[in-house]
């Protein structure tokens, strides 16, 4: 399988710290691959590596090229930066001619997507933050980008904003078949917006998950007994990752279609349970069990 971004067991340390630690993974073109992690946990150093905007790592970065001319990306890495004395749309013509030249009619299907027609002739100095990031996923579609990164694309936004920012970005990658790395504090729009969640601790890739195809991934589940201690054992001795014990209730991790399985083996070994079901945990619920503590910030 071809990808659009390939990357291969990429490190990076200041003074000595390892703030990201042999992180490998691969983006497919028209997927949209959500980055998730605590304040520190090495989003954007990692977002500013693919974009080469830090160049001093290890480990490397592939981006797919097109035979007729390179791999186009856009980009929006923390605040996006313009000149505060100039309008929006004088801030696009600049960013535009830099890019390549400048497209009255492009540029204008970009304004009126993005929604930004009643404001983009002010100064940028008068625009709110919510303003400044609509502006800045603007300028990030100026070169027809076949990859898209976006650091917080809704930061500031109203929660009006930040539905209307989803729909662009799916929008987006619905009609331009493109690709998308998105980090966001919002786990929600993550998990409506994307195909896989990347999560990341420490510099450290911890976990993937496949958000559009989890009956192939492992599901959390709940055995109901009073034989708690003699279950547990069973289930280590099966290397069965126990998630917690709460009462008479043992949490544990499997993959759906191993159940039924277990469900047999626990008969046969004369260990008795009154209930095994699912949980349903959403995006957040997973975040907090995968990276631990109850913030997502």
């Amino acid at each position: 399988m071809q990808y659009i971004l390939e990357v291969q067991q990429v490190s990076k340390s200041y003074k000595k710290k390892k703030v990201i630690d042999n992180v490998s993974f691969n983006i497919k073109r028209g997927e949209v691959v959500g980055l998730v992690g605590p304040n520190g946990a090495g989003k954007t150093t990692l977002m500013k590596i693919i974009m080469n905007l830090i160049q001093n790592y290890q480990g490397t970065i592939k981006l797919e090229e097109h035979k007729k001319r390179k791999k186009q990306i856009g980009a929006i890495i923390e605040n996006p930066s313009f000149y505060p004395n100039l309008s929006g749309m004088e801030n696009l013509k600049y960013f535009a001619e830099v890019s390549g030249g400048y497209d009255e009619e492009h540029v204008r299907s970009i304004i009126k997507m993005m929604k930004i027609d009643g404001f983009i002739n002010k100064k940028v100095k008068n625009y709110s933050l919510g303003m400044k990031q609509r502006l800045g996923i603007a300028q990030s579609l100026l070169n027809n980008p076949d990859f898209l990164i976006l650091d917080e694309p809704t930061n500031g936004l109203d929660p009006e904003g930040v539905v209307e920012i989803r729909n662009i970005i799916a929008e987006i990658v619905r009609t331009k078949n493109i690709s998308v790395l998105i980090s966001s504090h919002i786990l929600s729009e993550i998990e409506n917006l994307c195909d896989r969640v990347l999560f990341l601790k420490n510099g450290s890739l911890m976990h993937a998950l496949d958000l559009k195809n989890e009956e192939n991934a492992k599901q959390i589940y709940v055995i109901e007994t009073r034989q708690s201690q003699d279950i547990k054992k069973f289930l280590r001795n099966k290397d069965i990752v126990i998630q917690g014990t709460e009462n008479e209730k043992i949490t544990f991790e499997m993959k759906k279609e191993e159940i039924e399985d277990l469900i047999y083996q626990l008969v046969q070994n004369n260990l008795k349970f009154s209930a095994i079901y699912p949980t349903h945990d959403n995006l957040e619920t997973k975040f907090f069990k995968m990276l631990g503590g109850n913030r997502i910030g």
